[in-house]
């Protein structure tokens, strides 16, 4: 399957095969991230929350059945996740909530010792992240986001941006999010029903950065039409907890 790109977007020097883990929290560790080690670009670990009031948000989410990953100190217990990845095939990003601008510069100093990629997270949708002004919520603050990017980029770090189409005009949010300076934009093309093809396109036509198209991809197939819209990148969550998907749209696209 042959693949086009630009210089711009190969200096992020990011392992082939083009195929990414998402992150899901409380699942997505570095030994999870390992069954799938030779057949995934990035493993997005997390989603972590970085701070005090954001792990106090996850202990919540817990109470009620959400799986999380509660560390007594955050930003230790990424490090050690970052420390076990250190020899992994894979290149390593890190999705992370913060509840102020300053948890996502610490968190991306930390990032940079390990040649980690900082991906915030601004698609988080629980009410106790958002209530916070992280998460979801950061698409409503395109200021805030826009600052956060740019603060966590100068720290030298590459910076991804993960957030739910559909939510607001996407095109503003592609506006900021160039602006700052994100190096990588990861997309969960939500449709009432699947994917959103349509939502890709617009965003590929608009940006020069590493575009990674998400949701629901359970068939290599699906893989095949994000990759037809100009996509860098296919990243998968869920259809990993059911075998190496991985694998399958690597053989059936020859990748």
């Amino acid at each position: 399957m042959k693949r086009g790109g630009d210089t711009g977007r190969d200096l992020l020097n990011i392992p082939k095969p083009p195929l990414a883990l998402a992150s899901m929290a409380g699942i997505v560790d570095v030994d999870f991230a390992k069954r799938f080690e030779g057949d995934i670009g990035i493993a997005f670990l997390g989603g972590f929350s970085v701070d005090d009031r954001a792990m106090s948000a996850s202990m919540k989410m817990v109470e009620r059945g959400r799986k999380e990953f509660i560390f007594e100190d955050p930003l230790k217990g990424i490090e050690r996740e970052l420390k076990k990845s250190k020899d992994c095939k894979f290149r390593t990003g890190i999705n992370v909530r913060g509840s102020e601008p300053e948890s996502y510069v610490e968190v991306a100093r930390l990032a940079e010792k390990y040649d980690a990629i900082v991906e915030i997270n601004a698609h988080c949708r629980q009410p106790e992240i958002m209530e916070l002004g992280a998460g979801q919520s950061l698409l409503k603050d395109l200021e805030e986001l826009g600052r956060i990017v740019k603060l966590t980029k100068d720290e030298g770090v590459i910076v991804s941006v993960k957030f739910r189409s559909g939510v607001v005009d996407e095109g503003e949010i592609i506006r900021v999010l160039g602006d700052s300076g994100a190096d990588i934009i990861h997309v969960d093309a939500m449709a009432r029903e699947g994917y959103d093809l349509k939502v890709l396109r617009k965003i590929r036509g608009m940006i020069a950065s590493h575009l990674i198209g998400n949701n629901s991809v359970r068939k290599p197939e699906d893989a095949l039409r994000m990759f037809s819209c100009g996509v860098d990148m296919v990243s998968v969550a869920r259809a990993s907890l059911e075998g190496n998907i991985f694998r399958e749209i690597r053989k059936k696209l020859c990748l």
